[in-house]
C-alpha cells in the first residue's frame, strides 16, 4: 500500500480533532511543515478546543494549522482526509461519503491504526475505495439530507425536572410575537398547543429506535414546520431536564435533550431553568462549560427560580444574562428584549405556570392577565 508520505499531499484534514488526538496533528505538523493542515473538530468541541492552550497553539498565523467546524467546507479544499477516531455515527460516515464521492477522484481518506501516533506515516492507511467507510454500519441514503434552518433557533431548557419549562417558553415565545417577530414553538407539553405550538411527536423519543434515527426524525419535523410555517424564530422546549437534581457538576445528561441538540446544526440562543445553588461561582461555569460540551450551544441567559416550594410550583423568575451575541442580526431582533439595565443586570416578571391550569379556559384567562399580554 502506497505510504501517505509518498504521495504529493498539499494540503490534509483531520476529524474529528479533540484535546485526546491533538498530538496526532502536531506529529503530522512536524513531519510535513509544507502541508497545509485544518483540524476539524465537531460542534460540541470547537470552544472547548478555542479556549485552552490548544487554541492558540494551533491558530492559522502561528502553526498554518487551522481550527475550524466547517467540515463540508474544508472537504472541498483539501485533497486528503484522515479519521482520528472508530465508531463514527452513521450520519457522520454518511456525510462524509457524499461530499467525497462528489470531489475530485484523486480525494485520499486515511485511517488512523494506533492511537500513539509518531512522526512517521505508518500509522496511516489509505482507504482505497469510499465504499469501505461506513460499511458495517446501518447507513441509508436518508441520513445525508440533514435539514439545516433558515431561520434563528432558540433553546430553551431546565436543569431540572422539578422546574416547569413550559413557562419559560412562553415568556419568550409571546414577547418575541408582541415584537411582531414570527415566532414557532416546539414542545411536548400539550397544554401549550391552544396557544398555536406545535406538539413534538413522541416518536421522536422512541427508545425502540436508535439514536440516529431519532436524531433524524426530529430534523426531518423542524423542516416540516420551517416549510410550512416560514417562522423567523424557532423555540424548542427540550423535554424533561439537562440534568438529575442531585448533579451539581453533571456526568450524566438528558439523553431526549441531546438527541434535539443534534438534530440542529446550530443554536442562536439559549435559556437555562435553574435555582440559585447553581450560580456559585464554582459550580456555574463548570455547569456551563459541561452544557457547551454535550450540547454545543453557549447560554445566554439564565432563568432563576427564587424557591421552589413544591415540584411544580414557583415564587418568582428572574433572568440574569450570561452574554451577548455578537451578531447584528440577532441584537437587532433582541434590542427591545434585553433585560433592563441595573446594578445586578437582573429582572423580574409575574409567575406563572401552564401545568398547573386545569382547563384550557382557566390558562387562557390566567394568561390574559399576565404581564406577558399586558
Amino acid at each position: 500500500m502506497e505510504s501517505p508520505k509518498d504521495t504529493a499531499i498539499e494540503s490534509i484534514a483531520f476529524f474529528p480533532v479533540t484535546p485526546e488526538n491533538v498530538a496526532v496533528i502536531n506529529a503530522y505538523r512536524y513531519a510535513h511543515p509544507q502541508k497545509k493542515i485544518f483540524a476539524v473538530a465537531l460542534k460540541t468541541t470547537i470552544n472547548i478546543l478555542k479556549n485552552t492552550d490548544l487554541g492558540e497553539m494551533i491558530k492559522e498565523s502561528h502553526t498554518g494549522i487551522a481550527l475550524t467546524n466547517d467540515l463540508e467546507g474544508v472537504l472541498k479544499r483539501v485533497d486528503s482526509l484522515c479519521l482520528l477516531q472508530s465508531g463514527l455515527t452513521s450520519y457522520l460516515l454518511g456525510y462524509i461519503k457524499d461530499i467525497v464521492t462528489k470531489a475530485d477522484s484523486n480525494f485520499k481518506i486515511f485511517s488512523l491504526l494506533s492511537e500513539n501516533f509518531k512522526e512517521s506515516d505508518s500509522n496511516l492507511v489509505e482507504i482505497r475505495n469510499v465504499a469501505e467507510l461506513g460499511s458495517h454500519e446501518d447507513y441509508s441514503k436518508d441520513n445525508v439530507e440533514f435539514y439545516h434552518t433558515n431561520a434563528i433557533v432558540m433553546a430553551v431548557a431546565s436543569i431540572c425536572e422539578e422546574f416547569d419549562n413550559s413557562r419559560s417558553v412562553v415568556y419568550y415565545a409571546e414577547n418575541f410575537k408582541k415584537m411582531g417577530i414570527k415566532v414557532a414553538v416546539l414542545t411536548t407539553d400539550s397544554n401549550c398547543s391552544i396557544l398555536g405550538y406545535s406538539l413534538i411527536p413522541d416518536e421522536c423519543f422512541n427508545p425502540g429506535k436508535s439514536d440516529t434515527e431519532r436524531v433524524y426524525t426530529f430534523n426531518r419535523l423542524l423542516a416540516q414546520l420551517e416549510k410550512k410555517l416560514a417562522p423567523d424564530l424557532i423555540i424548542i422546549d427540550f423535554p424533561h431536564s439537562l440534568l438529575k437534581y442531585s448533579e451539581l457538576v453533571p456526568s450524566d445528561f438528558g439523553i431526549s435533550s441531546y438527541i434535539i441538540s443534534q438534530a440542529i446544526d446550530e443554536f442562536d440562543l439559549a435559556a437555562i431553568t435553574m435555582t440559585p445553588e447553581f450560580l456559585d461561582g464554582q459550580v456555574l461555569p463548570q455547569l456551563l462549560k459541561r452544557i457547551e460540551f454535550r450540547f454545543g450551544f453557549d447560554v445566554d441567559q439564565i432563568c432563576c427560580v427564587n424557591q421552589v416550594l413544591e415540584p411544580m410550583k414557583v415564587e418568582e423568575l428572574r433572568i440574569l444574562q450570561t452574554r451577548s451575541t455578537s451578531s447584528k442580526s440577532l441584537e437587532e431582533i433582541l434590542k427591545d428584549f434585553r433585560v433592563a439595565q441595573s446594578v445586578d443586570n437582573i429582572t423580574t416578571f409575574d409567575p406563572f405556570n401552564i401545568k398547573n391550569d386545569s382547563s384550557a379556559k382557566d390558562l387562557l384567562e390566567r394568561l390574559k392577565k399576565n404581564s406577558v399580554f399586558a
